[in-house]
């Protein structure tokens, strides 16, 4: 792998805020130039080893309970797709969420939406906004993200680099072969100069037949 292939390092951010939705939008577009749509949802997510013991979470469960775990376990899931690191609360899709959570956790839904503005003041999860609407993130959502995503990029420069490279190649066979196939113009040799000589030169050149008719 070249230096232009070389993966860019990644760091999990600390915190979120509006300005992230049009940094990540602008380093990892849904269209290509090209018109190309990308897919880039994740199929699964992740908790870090020491997630339950940091402050924050371990505040949080301690105020609210273990079932703000598994409401935290739906809305990461809910961020995985389409998108990848949020998902939209903006509209009737917050009141959605809240339901589909109360029924797949058997909870109702006063519960869950106490929990997900827990959430929100705890700095569990942030709440973003721009001219679209409004979006629910986090932070080792986003991380994941951008290292899935920033490999993606990687795969599609190199796979472009290698069908590039072969177009050149077979190009190059393409005219090797109409050059062996072309006919050779053949080379005419010159034709030889037929020396002129004088009247003198041409009877004292053929004295000897001269002879023989005098």
């Amino acid at each position: 792998m070249n230096k232009k292939e070389k993966k860019t390092a990644i760091e999990k951010r600390e915190k979120l805020d509006n300005s992230v939705l049009a940094e990540i939008n602008q380093k990892y577009p849904k269209v290509s130039v090209n018109g190309v749509a990308y897919d880039l949802g994740l199929t699964y997510f992740t908790i870090e080893t020491d997630y339950l013991s940091s402050v924050n979470v371990r505040k949080l469960i301690k105020a609210q309970g273990a079932e703000v775990i598994a409401v935290i376990c739906f809305f990461r899931q809910e961020m995985c797709q389409p998108y990848g690191w949020y998902c939209k609360v903006d509209k009737d899709n917050l009141e959605n969420l809240i339901e589909r959570c109360a029924f797949t956790l058997k909870m109702n839904e006063e519960e869950v939406q106490n929990h997900y503005q827990a959430l929100i003041d705890n700095q569990i999860f942030f709440l973003l906004n721009d001219e679209k609407g409004s979006y629910l993130a986090d932070t080792q959502q986003l991380f994941n993200f951008e290292i899935l995503n920033n490999s993606r990029i990687v795969d599609r420069e190199r796979k472009a680099k290698a069908r590039k490279k072969a177009k050149e190649q077979e190009q190059e066979q393409e005219q090797e072969e109409i050059e062996d196939t072309t006919p050779e113009t053949p080379v005419k040799a010159p034709l030889e100069e037929i020396p002129k000589i004088s009247a003198d030169e041409f009877l004292l050149f053929n004295e000897d037949e001269n002879e023989i008719f005098f």
